[in-house]
């Protein structure tokens, strides 16, 4: 991706110049291209290929949603160290004034099933900020949420959720 060719220290002391740009060629394909210019002559090219899409847009207002909470994207690696890697999804339930983290898995073969349940609770002092008026359980994919802490890290942004039901 994108944020490993800037995470990387030597890449980031090195380069002098940096040109990104998209070759649309039918012979290679889409691929966004970034060169890095270094010191000593040394120009280092990544090229990634992508797949053009429309864009997504969310089908609600986020101004109407009744809970939210704000948080820093380090604070939720730090949480998720307690569960297991393998995990798929993890499910928060937040309250009005309590936050419950939970995992569940089935991990092994047919004949040796081994089920891991993992809770983690939380306090709402630990979030930017937090309001939740009713009970409710919010299930994110690992995948995706880690994908989003990646970016707002990659950002120094902080992560907020907004939601009015479960889901």
């Amino acid at each position: 991706t994108v944020t490993n060719i800037f995470k990387q220290k030597t890449n980031l002391d090195s380069t002098e110049k940096c040109r990104i740009h998209v070759d649309s060629g039918e012979a290679t394909g889409d691929r966004l291209i970034v060169q890095l210019h270094c010191r000593f002559g040394v120009k280092k090219t990544h090229k990634l290929h992508f797949e053009p899409c429309d864009a997504v847009q969310a089908l609600y207002a986020k101004e109407q949603c009744s809970s939210r909470w704000t948080v820093a994207p380090k604070i939720i690696h730090d949480w998720l160290g307690f569960f297991s890697n393998r995990l798929e999804e993890i499910t928060a339930k937040c309250g009005p004034n309590w936050v419950l983290l939970k995992s569940f898995s089935d991990e092994g073969d047919e004949g040796d099933k081994r089920s891991l349940h993992t809770e983690l609770t939380l306090d709402p002092e630990d979030f930017d900020s937090y309001h939740v008026d009713e009970p409710t359980d919010v299930t994110f994919s690992m995948k995706d949420l880690k994908t989003v802490l990646g970016f707002a890290e990659a950002l120094a942004q902080p992560v907020t959720a907004y939601f009015d039901g479960p889901g």
